[in-house]
C-alpha cells in the first residue's frame, strides 16, 4: 500500500474525472463538502458562476482544496462550517480582500468548528500542515484560513 499522500492523489485524480453539478448547491464535491460551501458568496446571497469569472481551473482547485479539507475534518473528527471559499475578483474587492488572495483562484477556504475556539483549532492543525499540503494564516480572528498554495517561507504565516 502506498503512502497516505499517494492514496489521496489517487482519490483526487478519480474525482477530477467526476462531473460535478456546479449549479446545484447541495451537490457533493467530496464526502463532506458540497458546492454551496465552495461557491457561496454571502454578501451577494448566491453562488458564484461563470459570469463572475469561475473557470474550470478554479473548480479543479476547489476540488483539490476540499479533498485536503477532508483530512482536516477527519483529524478534528467534527463538522467544519465554511464561511467562504472561492471569491471572484469583484467580490474580493467588495469585501476588501487581499489583492492576490488565494480565494480568487479557488485555492483558499475560511472556516470554523462550532463550539471550538479558532486559536485552539489552529494550534491543533499547525503541526500537520506540511503533511496535508496546506497553509494556514496565523491571525487572531474568529475563523481559520487554509489554502493550498505552495509555502513561500512557512505553512503557518501572517496575513
Amino acid at each position: 500500500m502506498g503512502s497516505l499522500w499517494d492514496v489521496l492523489v489517487g482519490i483526487y485524480d478519480s474525482i477530477m474525472g467526476k462531473s460535478i453539478d456546479w449549479e446545484d448547491p447541495k451537490y457533493p464535491i467530496t464526502e463532506n463538502f458540497v458546492v454551496k460551501e465552495a461557491l457561496w458568496l454571502p454578501q451577494w446571497n448566491r453562488l458564484a458562476n461563470e459570469e463572475d469569472g469561475l473557470t474550470e481551473e478554479h473548480k479543479n482547485n476547489l476540488i483539490k482544496l476540499f479533498n485536503q479539507m477532508e483530512l482536516v475534518r477527519s483529524f478534528l473528527n467534527t463538522t467544519i462550517v465554511v464561511n467562504v471559499a472561492y471569491r471572484p475578483p469583484e467580490y474580493n474587492r467588495l469585501i476588501e480582500g487581499a489583492t492576490d488572495s488565494a480565494h480568487i483562484y479557488g485555492m483558499a477556504v475560511d472556516w470554523y468548528v462550532p463550539n471550538m475556539d479558532c486559536n485552539e483549532v489552529r494550534s491543533l492543525i499547525v503541526p500537520y500542515l506540511d503533511t496535508w499540503k496546506l497553509r494556514c494564516e496565523d491571525a487572531p480572528v474568529n475563523w481559520i484560513h487554509t489554502d493550498i498554495r505552495p509555502p513561500t517561507f512557512s505553512r503557518y504565516f501572517k496575513p
